[in-house]
């Protein structure tokens, strides 16, 4: 879908909303590269008590162990912890691909992860709790159980050391030949705002990037924040 359009001012602003079977019929904003984010997979049974200890042998979902023992049931599926789309993507084929098709795939996710976390009032939102990679649990059965689970192994708590609101990654390697080099970058985010490669839309004019330091945003930020409703949007 293209959509075209103009201003007398230079500075036209257009939100489409999209529904369709990849985004369960719900409508979806689309974002500047054209793809929608589609909404949480349908969230999975509470586990019976057998299974909230997770423990036992098996690997998890990095094929390393993930933490150890077997992933309850809450969590995820065939060993598989239940994240948003991009972010299972990343993890299941990040080191298969090239650096840059791998950071585009990292920034899809961390788009998701942010708007999940600008959800119930912000802060962390609906994204507190995390597997052992670092990314959003997407079900709400599976923040509940973290919640009643702190202790499990699978369960990584954002607000750890006292963090006030969730961050985007930091350092994530980068991979060649299926291994990781030395390289790595990091990410940004803005968060209740829309952006364009030159100027940002927030629903508050003095937002700031998280984290503030890195080179993301940087352009933008230095000129002027225009004044847009983007309650939600990354």
């Amino acid at each position: 879908v293209k959509v075209a359009g103009f201003s007398s001012d230079s500075d036209c602003v257009q939100e489409l909303k999209y529904a369709g079977p990849d985004t369960a019929n719900r409508k979806v904003f689309v974002n500047s590269i054209g793809k929608a984010i589609p909404p949480p997979p349908v969230p999975l049974p509470v586990p019976s008590p057998s299974e909230e200890d997770g423990g036992g042998g098996g690997k998890g979902e990095d094929g390393e162990g993930g933490g150890g023992g077997t992933l309850p049931s809450a969590l995820g599926t065939a060993g598989k912890t239940g994240l948003n789309i991009k972010c299972a993507q990343y993890r299941d084929g990040h080191s298969t691909l090239s650096s840059s098709k791998a950071m585009a795939l990292m920034a899809s996710c961390m788009a998701q992860d942010c708007v999940q976390s600008l959800e119930n009032g912000g802060g962390h939102g609906n994204c507190r709790y995390m597997d052992t990679l670092g990314f959003c649990y997407s079900s709400a059965s599976a923040q509940t159980f973290c919640s009643a689970n702190k202790d499990n192994k699978f369960c990584k708590d954002g607000a750890e050391g006292g963090q006030k609101e969730w961050v985007p990654r930091q350092k994530e390697p980068i991979f060649s030949a299926g291994k990781a080099t030395d390289d790595s970058f990091s990410c940004q985010c803005m968060k209740n705002c829309g952006c364009t490669k030159d100027k940002c839309w927030c629903s508050d004019t003095d937002q700031k990037r998280t984290p503030e330091t890195g080179e993301e945003f940087a352009q933008q930020t230095g000129r002027a924040i225009f004044k847009g409703s983007k309650n939600g949007e990354w």
